[in-house]
């Protein structure tokens, strides 16, 4: 088959798709080159003769979804099953405190109301205290706050005690638990840096 013969059957098939999704057209459609007799069925839709459109499914009558409807449970049980989760109440002890409540910096702000409430987030704590003249450095106190850039927005935690092993008791918020739970662990002293 040469080119041109291809490209003009390709011209031809490519009429007839068109032709035949057009039902403004008259009752004989080419297919691939061959005319052929299209008759309208019952339902309207155009067909070549002999093919029989596929038929639609029945619907259900309107008594048996009426049935079926009114065997579902009753919608009552379902909502007194549900109990609202209890309020979260956010302990206020520094009123000055701007961060947001229940994340590790409104934490350690609650803990430390001495320090500023224009720290940024926690990967930038450390050196804006440092720049505003707070004191900082690389040993664990308690008291202090322990500071780290690791994750996108960093972590304070706070220094509840330190160990004769040199280990170091930290409370913290929104490590272990989620938003607004406090957790306590023990770390090693160098995971942070700390603001005195």
């Amino acid at each position: 088959m040469t080119t041109r013969f291809r490209i003009a059957a390709y011209a031809v098939v490519s009429s007839a798709v068109l032709f035949l999704g057009n039902s403004s057209h008259t009752a004989q459609a080419l297919v691939l080159g061959k005319a052929e007799i299209v008759e309208k069925s019952a339902t309207g839709i155009r067909t070549p003769i002999g093919i029989k459109p596929v038929a639609k499914k029945k619907t259900p009558k309107l008594a048996a979804v009426k049935e079926k409807v009114e065997k579902l449970p009753e919608t009552k049980a379902i909502v007194a099953e549900f109990k609202p989760p209890a309020p979260i109440s956010h302990p206020v002890t520094d009123p000055t405190n701007s961060y947001v409540w229940g994340q590790c910096t409104w934490y350690a702000k609650n803990k430390r109301p001495d320090l500023s409430n224009n720290l940024g987030n926690a990967n930038t704590w450390y050196f804006i205290a440092a720049a505003e003249g707070v004191a900082v450095g690389t040993e664990p106190r308690a008291g202090a706050i322990g500071a780290t850039s690791e994750g996108y927005y960093g972590h304070v935690v706070y220094v509840e005690s330190v160990n004769d092993d040199g280990t170091v008791n930290i409370s913290e918020m929104n490590y272990a638990g989620g938003i607004g739970a406090v957790h306590y662990r023990t770390v090693m002293p160098g995971e942070f840096v700390y603001i005195y």
